[in-house]
């Protein structure tokens, strides 16, 4: 203890407990588009509160779970104090995404002739079917993150493209029939437009009833990006007829006297 110059003893100056963050990690709803970020502390000290520059969420016990935030959104979290001389910022910025939808052959988007195009985003994207046949030549394969459609053959040329603006990066288009684990190759498309986009363009002819699995990805397992895959249809659809049979039954009749 120090005298305070008049012979008389002062208190010491005893700091408020200050809580020992452990760990805050983001909890995903990618099926809500939301996200929660879960904050653990070793011992919670004065704290009273995490605060995301907007709203506040209580601390209950040595846990806080703050949100739900949309996906993408970027959050900062500070945990208050009863003393705000204590109160602290947690180190990093929370964030989440999801991948895409169609991220997974189970989960693949169905297209038609009458679809202009579609367009996705493969850069959260994980690779699915990676066991799937090459193209002839090993010019393209299935190696980098992907996400899967579906068509069913008209028995019209089907084109497939991203030649266009709305792809930015390097493209394949591969078309497959068959089932996950099990998938046939039948075409494929990768640097049609040349240099510097590389971008992709296949044509073939879809057989009238046959499910077709097309997979849009990048040419190496780094390519990543935008894409607009273009559809155009040519020549009449066939169709496919069913045979039907039936058998003719004569029922008795009952003679009314």
């Amino acid at each position: 203890r120090q005298g305070d110059g008049g012979g008389g003893p002062t208190e010491p100056t005893v700091a408020a407990p200050t809580p020992m963050e452990d760990a805050a990690d983001v909890v995903s709803d990618c099926g809500g588009g939301t996200f929660n970020i879960q904050v653990e502390f070793v011992s919670t000290g004065d704290a009273t509160d995490v605060f995301d520059g907007t709203d506040s969420f209580p601390i209950s016990g040595t846990s806080a779970i703050a949100g739900p935030y949309p996906i993408g959104t970027i959050v900062n979290l500070d945990v208050v104090h009863t003393d705000n001389a204590c109160d602290f910022t947690i180190p990093g910025d929370f964030t989440d995404v999801c991948p895409p939808a169609n991220d997974d052959f189970a989960n693949a988007i169905t297209f038609t002739c009458a679809d202009a195009s579609v367009s996705g985003n493969t850069e959260n994207a994980t690779l699915d079917e990676d066991d799937a046949p090459d193209a002839p030549g090993f010019n393209s394969d299935t190696d980098s993150p992907n996400v899967w459609y579906g068509f069913l053959g008209t028995g019209q040329d089907v084109t497939l493209s991203t030649i266009n603006a709305g792809s930015n990066f390097d493209t394949e288009i591969l078309i497959f029939t068959g089932s996950s684990g099990n998938l046939t190759y039948v075409a494929s498309g990768y640097d049609e437009s040349g240099a510097p986009e590389y971008l992709a363009e296949v044509t073939f002819t879809a057989e009238a009833g046959t499910q077709y699995w097309i997979s849009v990805e990048g040419y190496n397992s780094g390519d990543t990006g935008l894409f607009q895959m273009d559809i155009t249809c040519t020549g009449d659809p066939s169709y496919v007829y069913i045979a039907v049979s039936y058998t003719h039954l004569t029922l008795p009749t009952k003679r009314i006297v």
